[in-house]
C-alpha cells in the first residue's frame, strides 16, 4: 500500500440517518457518486493497517521501513516516527488516550508510542518472538489481545505493566476479533491442518476451533 485512499460516498438528499434511504423504492438501486482521493506515503515501503485515533488522524504501520506515521485529514500531511531496530511494525491500534500500540512482527515485541513526546518503549513476548500479527484492545482499555502467527499462540498485554501471557493455540493465528459483550476472543488460524491456506480460506470449522474463550483468572479452548 503506498498511499491512504478514503472513499466518499454522495447520497441522495432523501437518504435519512440510520442508513435507509425512504425515497427510493424496493428493489430500485440507489444512485451514488463516488470519488477516491489519494496522498503518498512519506516512505512508500509496505504502509498497512490503517487505524483511527480519538481525534479522528489516522496512524498506520510503514512495515518495512520501520516506521508509524500518522495522516492528518485536516490538513492532509503526514508525521512519521521511526520504531526500534528490528521492530517491523504490522498491526497497529490506538488506545482512548492516544497512545499508540503495534505488534513488533520483526522483532516478538508490543510497541507503546506516546505521539506527544515521541518515546517509544517496547515490551517483549516471554517465548521471545512468535511474530505478533494483528491486535485489539478490551473496552476499558486495560488488556491488548494479539496474535503470534508464527508461534502458535495468542498472547495478552497488561497496558498498565507490560507484562504479556502467552496462551498455546493450533494453525498459525492471523485475525483476531474480542467480542463485546462477552470476555473472549477469537482467532482466526491461517493454516487448515497441515495445509497452508491463504487468510480467509479457512474452513468455518477452523475458526471454531481456534476460538479462545476467557474467563476471570481462566482462559480455555472451544472445540
Amino acid at each position: 500500500m503506498k498511499s491512504i485512499a478514503l472513499l466518499l460516498a454522495v447520497f441522495p438528499l432523501a437518504a435519512w440517518a440510520g442508513g435507509s434511504n425512504y425515497g427510493i423504492a424496493p428493489g430500485v438501486r440507489a444512485e451514488l457518486v463516488g470519488k477516491v482521493t489519494e496522498w503518498p506515503v512519506p516512505t512508500p515501503k509496505f504502509a498497512r493497517d490503517p487505524a483511527p485515533a480519538p481525534d479522528g488522524s489516522i496512524f498506520i504501520s510503514v512495515m518495512s521501513g520501520n516506521k508509524v506515521a500518522r495522516f492528518d485529514p485536516r490538513t492532509r500531511t503526514y508525521r512519521e516516527w521511526d520504531m526500534p531496530a528490528g521492530h517491523r511494525p504490522h498491526g497497529v491500534l490506538v488506545d482512548r488516550q492516544g497512545i499508540v500500540w503495534t505488534t513488533g512482527n520483526g522483532n516478538g515485541t508490543i510497541g507503546r508510542l506516546d505521539p506527544a513526546t515521541g518515546k517509544v518503549t517496547e515490551f517483549r513476548t516471554p517465548s521471545g518472538g512468535g511474530g505478533p500479527h494483528t491486535l485489539v484492545i478490551s473496552e476499558d482499555g486495560g488488556t491488548i489481545w494479539f496474535t503470534m502467527q508464527s508461534g502458535d499462540k495468542v498472547a495478552s498485554l497488561d497496558t498498565r505493566t507490560g507484562a504479556i501471557k502467552e496462551y498455546p493455540i493450533s494453525g498459525g493465528p492471523y485475525g483476531l476479533a474480542r467480542d463485546r459483550t462477552r470476555a473472549e476472543v477469537a482467532a482466526l488460524p491461517l493454516r487448515a491442518g497441515s495445509q497452508r491456506s491463504r487468510p480467509g480460506s479457512v474452513a468455518p470449522g477452523e475458526f471454531l476451533r481456534a476460538r479462545i474463550e476467557v474467563v476471570p483468572h481462566v482462559v480455555h479452548r472451544t472445540v
